[in-house]
C-alpha cells in the first residue's frame, strides 16, 4: 500500500528535521595507520614473489644475462 509507505516516510522526515546538530566537538581521535596486511600476507607475497621489490620469491630475484 503506497499510502502506508508515504505516511511512514513523512513521519521519518519530520523527525529528522527536528534533530539538532551536536554542539560539542570530539575529544578522542583514533587514527589507523598501515596497509591492511598482516604477517601472513607478507609471508605469502614473499613466497609467491608477486614482483614485489622487497620480496624474496622467484619472480623478484630474476637474473639478467
Amino acid at each position: 500500500n503506497p499510502a502506508f509507505w508515504n505516511q511512514k516516510a513523512a513521519k521519518t522526515l519530520n523527525a529528522t528535521k527536528k534533530l539538532q546538530p551536536f554542539q560539542t566537538s570530539a575529544k578522542d581521535l583514533i587514527i589507523f595507520l598501515g596497509d591492511g596486511n598482516d604477517g601472513k600476507s607478507w609471508y605469502r607475497r614473499r613466497k609467491v614473489g608477486k614482483n614485489v621489490p622487497w620480496g624474496s620469491g622467484g619472480k623478484s630475484q630474476k637474473v639478467k644475462d
